[in-house]
């Protein structure tokens, strides 16, 4: 419990070193709610392609080993958000085609968790930012209408997506 205390501790007064040090060096095999910290504290200390890429991989054991739980769920969400930031952040200069690699697995994680959940508007909101990443323009689209169906998003931002997705259609190559 000490090991608890100490981690949040350090989360809270953002000594992610430490922190990151403190769980690699203090667990046999760290529980999944703590491998989300870890993760988290690598992308908060330093965001490069080493912190991208162990941060995903543990998001993505957080969600193997809870996937039927909220833990689980934040897991996966975590792992689709860092995703698309890294697909972000390497831009054009993705030599190995990891982040379209981490994208891929994330969007069959994400119809698999789906099927687990239900509908669940935080989950759907960020596979969205996969989709887009990918391109899937009639995907986003359907997304976003569940969205608005169930009023998890405003008519703007549906107008907004939809207005975007129009315009990629039409030959306007921005990303969105």
């Amino acid at each position: 419990m000490d090991k608890i205390k100490e981690i949040s501790k350090l989360f809270q007064e953002k000594k992610y070193t430490e922190l990151i040090f403190a769980i690699e060096t203090g667990f046999r095999e760290v529980p999944p709610e703590i491998l989300n910290i870890l993760a988290i504290s690598r992308l908060l200390q330093k965001k490069d392609n080493l912190s991208f890429d162990a941060a995903i991989k543990e998001f993505r054991e957080v969600y193997f080993k809870e996937k039927k739980s909220q833990t689980g769920l934040n897991g996966l969400i975590n792992y689709l958000n860092s995703s698309a930031d890294y697909y972000d952040y390497l831009g054009n200069q993705d030599n190995t085609n990891s982040s379209n690699i981490f994208l891929k697995d994330g969007i069959n994680y994400f119809y698999e968790a789906e099927k687990i959940f239900g509908y669940e508007p935080r989950l759907i909101s960020v596979a969205i930012r996969v989709f887009k990443r990918l391109n899937h323009l009639d995907i986003i689209l359907n997304y976003y209408q569940k969205l608005f169906e169930k009023n998890d998003i405003s008519l703007s931002m549906f107008v907004l997506g939809f207005s975007l997705i129009i315009i990629k259609i039409h030959g306007n190559n921005m990303i969105i």
